[in-house]
């Protein structure tokens, strides 16, 4: 099996007047921030608006290291 880390991703995204209020995976100008630390995706998620309301907020991920690796992480 193949090691596992902790990311913790923040859903957010970028208000229209922004250069990538139409990019993202899915076009609408929604993001994920990742980290590997708690502390600066929490300080991230309370800078930023969640794509469909509300606050945001960061979940944490156990993910394979090699995924880590490849998000820069």
């Amino acid at each position: 099996m193949a090691r596992e880390v902790i990311v913790f991703e923040v859903l957010y995204s970028v208000g229209d007047d922004h250069p990538q209020a139409h990019g993202g995976a899915a076009g609408d100008g929604s993001f994920i921030f990742r980290s590997r630390s708690r502390r600066e995706a929490e300080a991230f998620a309370r800078e930023h608006a969640h794509p469909y309301g509300g606050p945001c907020e960061a979940r944490e991920a156990r993910v394979p290291a090699r995924l880590a690796d490849r998000w820069g992480v």
